[in-house]
């Protein structure tokens, strides 16, 4: 900050690797300063968000299909119960 109020640094960038998916990743930079960059800073930012909650949302439902099934094959699979051999009271 010292440097760029004192005119040694022209603008703060931060530079890191947006990590979408195993198979994706994608270069980032985001301004800092000056805060003339900051809108499009925060509009990057909540985009990321959202791409990565749409991106749960969607392995959470794939997870929630593949569970229901493997209940209905697991269930159609199961013999019919009888009660012939059941308690005797």
């Amino acid at each position: 900050m010292r440097q760029f109020t004192q005119g040694e640094v022209d603008a703060v960038y931060v530079v890191y690797m947006n990590f979408v998916s195993t198979g994706v990743q994608r270069p980032e930079v985001l301004t800092l300063l000056p805060l003339s960059g900051l809108r499009e800073s925060l509009e990057r930012i909540s985009l990321q968000v959202a791409e990565k909650e749409a991106q749960l949302k969607r392995q959470e439902e794939e997870r929630l299909n593949a569970e229901n099934e493997e209940y209905q094959r697991a269930a159609e699979e199961r013999p019919a119960s009888s009660n012939s051999g059941g308690c005797k009271t």
